[in-house]
């Protein structure tokens, strides 16, 4: 036979025989890559986490707004809103209390507002 003829008896013979075209093989290494990184977005998406993956809350508390009028997320839940308030209110309290003891030394003044700041928000987390 000729190569002619060759060619021809191909074509005859696996006429409307072709198959469909196979998927793109993936190497082992990358089938591994890929489990993992399924395994670790999987894993961030949990709601059971731990890890502050709750969805984002944007609360009315004045440490949210942003000079631009924007609010960021601060807190995880309404609870940490009510802390938050009850904190703020305490801060003329611990300056007055400041300011009565401490001269105008800054580093001394700082440390002595922290202190009146625990010493008077201890009651709001038990």
């Amino acid at each position: 036979m000729s190569q002619s003829q060759t060619t021809n008896y191909r074509r005859q013979r696996y006429q409307g025989q072709w198959k469909a075209p196979q998927p793109p093989r993936v190497s082992r290494d990358d089938a591994i890559c890929n489990a993992e990184l399924a395994a670790i977005a999987k894993a961030k998406a949990g709601a059971n986490s731990g890890n502050g993956d709750q969805p984002e809350h944007y609360c009315n508390c004045v440490e949210t707004l942003m000079p631009d009028g924007s609010r960021h997320a601060l807190h995880r839940s309404e609870a940490d809103c009510i802390y938050t308030r009850q904190r703020s209110e305490l801060v003329p309290v611990a300056v007055a209390l400041t300011n009565a003891n401490t001269p105008n030394d800054s580093a001394q003044w700082q440390r002595e507002f922290c202190f009146h700041m625990e010493r008077l928000a201890r009651p709001l987390l038990t």
